[in-house]
């Protein structure tokens, strides 16, 4: 209930800079190394292969990964992102925006994630 009185009130985040906060929080536990693992937990959760996961499976593979956001921080990242029609998720367009956020010039998950993605179009 605090959180959502300070959502509300705008004490403590703003939509976008919260946002970009913790993205960036992700990004920096992510990389170097734990991209992978992130991705085949991703691939792991998606039993149809079609690049779609839903919240708790999204939550799930980053709880397992990301140490650094507190949980209530990645619930409600989790809860406010776009969602298709039967409320799933892109998966690697979310780790798109977690890079495009970064203020890298060179950034090789970047190219990683876009050539997985190629393959799952």
């Amino acid at each position: 209930m605090p959180d959502l009185i300070r959502n509300f009130t705008g004490q403590e985040y703003e939509t976008v800079d919260f946002r970009n906060k913790v993205f960036k929080l992700i990004y920096h536990d992510i990389f170097p190394g734990k991209e992978e693992e992130l991705i085949s937990l991703l691939q792991e959760q998606d039993n149809e292969n079609f690049g779609l996961v839903n919240e708790r499976q999204l939550l799930t593979a980053l709880k397992a990964v990301v140490k650094s956001v507190p949980l209530a921080d990645l619930e409600r990242i989790v809860r406010y992102l776009e969602k298709d029609k039967l409320g799933k998720l892109n998966y690697m367009d979310f780790i798109q925006k977690i890079c495009k956020v970064s203020n890298r010039n060179h950034n090789p998950f970047k190219s990683i994630i876009s050539r997985i993605s190629f393959f799952l179009k």
